[in-house]
């Protein structure tokens, strides 16, 4: 389905990506390009929130507006800006495209997709997209590999366990160290050098200074 060369109405959807940029200036150079296109503005959709895992409600409002057509086009800053990253921006783009509406970015004019050859662009759009997601995902898998090759241990920092903390655990456990490690979370091994630990602390101490391990 293809969309009008010069739409009549034009949604704006806004979105920062950093501090560098406020809400407030990009809506005002996006108007100013609506304003110079001789667009008329139907709506403003701005998120408040940023980050990629940040619910989108604005998005979702743009979206039901699309299917009621009440705008022919959608002004964005960047593409990208529409998905948590490019293929999930060019995935929402189709969708609006299907619905007979296409988006135009401010910075990327070579990616109108409220032109006649919109479609062809947008499928070239989602063809890289998906080229460097698996370009990207490939290199990841190359360098976690190459770490552990090198003998570099992957993943969050263990939380450090009190090594008296691990005696009291263990007491609870009725001495059951399998039981105290889970609880503790962490494996067996690092339990049992805390519990050594707690054992040097006390035999460094004065008699009451520190909880007595169990037997």
């Amino acid at each position: 389905m293809g969309t009008d060369a010069k739409p009549r109405k034009v949604a704006l959807y806004l979105r920062v990506s950093t501090e560098e940029q406020t809400l407030e200036q990009q809506e005002r150079e996006l108007r100013a390009e609506a304003a110079r296109r001789k667009w008329d503005v139907a709506g403003v959709y701005a998120e408040k929130a940023s980050g990629a895992n940040a619910k989108r409600a604005e998005l979702a409002r743009l979206r039901h507006d699309a299917a009621l057509n009440r705008f022919s086009a959608v002004l964005v800053w960047d593409v990208a800006r529409l998905g948590r990253d490019f293929l999930d921006a060019g995935f929402v783009a189709r969708e609006l495209f299907k619905r007979g509406v296409g988006v135009v970015s401010l910075t990327q004019p070579d990616l109108d997709l409220a032109t006649p050859d919109g479609e062809l662009r947008l499928n070239i759009w989602l063809t890289f997209a998906q080229y460097r997601r698996r370009e990207i995902s490939c290199a990841t898998k190359r360098r976690l590999q190459q770490l552990k090759d090198d003998g570099v241990k992957l993943g969050r920092r263990p939380k450090p366990v009190d090594p008296f903390e691990a005696v009291a655990v263990l007491k609870d456990c009725d001495g059951v160290k399998t039981e105290a490690a889970r609880r503790l979370k962490v494996s067996v091994d690092t339990l049992d050098r805390r519990l050594a630990e707690a054992k040097r602390r006390q035999a460094a101490s004065t008699p009451g200074d520190a909880p007595p391990t169990p037997s």
